[in-house]
This record gives structure tokens, sequence and C-alpha cells, in this order.
């Protein structure tokens, strides 16, 4: 499934989040920024290369590739060859700065990938049926021995170092931001390969769906009896004015529908509300255990039905007069994702 987000109203501009990559389109055409065509090609284009097809040089097979710039106003514009002039001698000056330190032959070069991707503009990008058509061109006068597979194919979903992704997308990134914003305010987990080390991303948000289950156990287990024992409690109770009686009467309400909400939920237990009598050691029996143990290791001091408790304790105090910034500013220091963190506050009333 493709979610797309709208950057702006008249933004040409889109983002697509696939399963696997990453694609920016605009008018509807895949477009690929320019600091990322030497991944794509795995440095078959390096940027002194890119820069000279760019610049309609003569010295790679006449290959010229146009490229564009994004504007202030939301739209791109065409890029003039001569423009890519001064990146050209940016590029060699760095080129010559650095071997001229070199001891060893080659010593700089690594020093020089990332400072020659710094070099080239940010915000510059090619469309993809360009890059394809001349790479196929450049791939027809190079001769490849002990081809392998891939050699003559773009590779769409190249591994860019953590370290260099925000300076490969610059000029893309408000709205790589944007993306995750809209992944947040409709409570969707953030793709893992952008936001590898996020607490909400697609990876981590697997391994919080398995506590759902842990949950309801921990409902009727322990809750429901609970609220049962208030509820016995409260019909105990003979109201001595109208007032009182109408109190007792919302407060029962209210105990009602928590336990008929648990009793619509998935039930873990026998008929009889009591656990199922299960062999030692079979699947069942294992998967009973292993639930309670997830319950004891989630309701210790510092575990994560502590934290959801925190986390409504900082909303009752009146802080935040939104639920989400509430969990966007505090999850962090509980150690919770902004998902955990919502869903901590879900049925909160409104501060006092």
């Amino acid at each position: 499934m493709h979610s797309t987000l709208e950057l702006k109203p008249n933004c040409p501009c889109k983002i697509i989040q696939l399963p696997d990559m990453q694609e920016i389109t605009i008018d509807n055409r895949t477009v690929i920024p320019i600091r990322l065509i030497p991944f794509v090609t795995g440095w078959k284009l390096s940027p002194d290369v890119v820069v000279e097809m760019l610049a309609k040089s003569e010295k790679w097979h006449r290959v010229f590739i146009p490229s564009f710039h994004l504007i202030p106003d939301n739209s791109y514009q065409a890029m003039l060859p001569k423009e890519w002039d001064i990146f050209g001698s940016d590029l060699e000056i760095l080129s010559n700065k650095l071997q001229a330190g070199d001891k060893v032959e080659g010593e700089s070069y690594s020093v020089w990938r990332k400072r020659s991707i710094e070099t080239m503009p940010a915000g510059t990008f090619v469309w993809l049926d360009d890059l394809k058509t001349a790479y196929k061109k450049v791939n027809s006068h190079t001769i490849f021995t002990d081809e392998r597979p891939g050699d003559r194919e773009l590779n769409l979903q190249p591994l860019v170092p953590i370290e260099m992704r925000d300076l490969v997308y610059e000029g893309f990134d408000i709205k790589l931001n944007e993306l995750k914003n809209f992944l947040w305010g409709n409570s969707l987990p953030l793709p893992v390969k952008l936001s590898p080390y996020e607490l909400d991303n697609t990876e981590k948000k697997i391994s919080q769906d398995e506590t759902e289950f842990e949950r309801a156990f921990y409902d009727f287990a322990e809750e429901l009896p609970r609220l049962k024992a208030e509820l016995a409690e409260l019909n105990e109770i003979k109201p001595a004015t109208m007032e009182e009686r109408q109190q007792k009467k919302t407060e029962i309400e209210n105990i009602e529908k928590q336990i008929a909400k648990i009793h619509t939920s998935k039930d873990i237990q026998g008929d009889s509300g009591k656990e199922k009598n299960l062999e030692v050691g079979s699947p069942e029996w294992r998967s009973q255990n292993a639930k309670k143990a997830a319950d004891a290791r989630h309701s210790k001091p510092g575990g994560s039905r502590d934290k959801q408790k925190q986390m409504r304790e900082i909303w009752a105090s009146g802080k935040y007069t939104s639920k989400d910034r509430c969990a966007e500013e505090e999850c962090g220091a509980l150690d919770i994702s902004f998902s955990a963190a919502r869903k901590a506050l879900r049925n909160q009333p409104k501060p006092k």
C-alpha cells in the first residue's frame, strides 16, 4: 500500500512511502537528488563525473542529463549546463588539495567521497527516466570484465551511510520532517529505513503490538476484579441526599461501562472466569505462563504500566492542553514511544 503525503496545497512535490524505499515525485515523475546519484550508480558516476554530465561536457561520450533545482515558491527551475562549471572547478580543487597531502596513493579517497557530496548543491535533482537513459548510454561504451549481477543497473535502494543521509537529502529534508509529522498525527509508525533509531519505527512497532494481548490479560487478571469489588462496595452505600444518590448512580454507570468494555474484548480465560486447567508443558500451558511472566514484568516499577501511570499523571497536572503535545514532549523522558505515550492518554479526562 502506498501512503501519499501532499506537502502543501499548491506544491507539486509528493513523498510516497513504499515498503522498502523512499520515492520523491514531482508532477507525478520520480526524481533522484543529485547527491544520491553516486549511490544509485554504485559510484560508477562519482560526483566529478556527474557534474561533467550535468554541464554537458564532451568528456563522457557526450552524455547529458538535464538538471533542476527547487525554489522557495514550492516549485522547481531548470538549470543551465554552465551553472555546473563552478562545481566542477570546486571538485577539481578539492581533489588536488587532498591528493597533495597523501603519503600513500588514494589515502584521502574516503574523505573525498564525503566532501565531494557536500560540494554538490543541495535541493537539486534529475528525472529518474533521464538518469536511466544516460546510464544505459554510459554502459554501452563500457567494457565489463567479470561482469556481476546489477553492474549495468541502477540501484534504487542503495545503502547510504547513516551519517550521510541528512547530507544526501539536504534540501528535501523539510519534506521528510513533514512526512514524520503526518505519520505521527495519524498514529502510524515511522519507516525503519528512514528512522532506524526512532522508538516509533515499523520494526519496533511489531514488538509493541505484542503488548496489546498482555494488556487484555492484565484487564482480566487485575482490573476486572478491582472494578467488581468497587461496584459491590458502591452498591452497599446508602445515599443520604438526592445529590449523593445521583453521584452514586453516575459512578455505578461508569464502572459498569468499564466492566462491559473488558468483557467485549478477547477473553483469554475460560467460560467460568477462571484460568483453564492446562496440561503442563503443552503449548497452551507455556503460552499462559509466558503471559503471566510478561504481566509481572510490565507491572513492576519502571515497567510499561508504571510509565503509563506516570504519563497519565503528567497529563492530569494540567501542564499541557493537547494530548498529542503532551505525548510528544514527555515520551523521550519516560523512554517510551510516542504511540505508547499517546495510548496511555486515551479516554483520560481533561485536567481540571
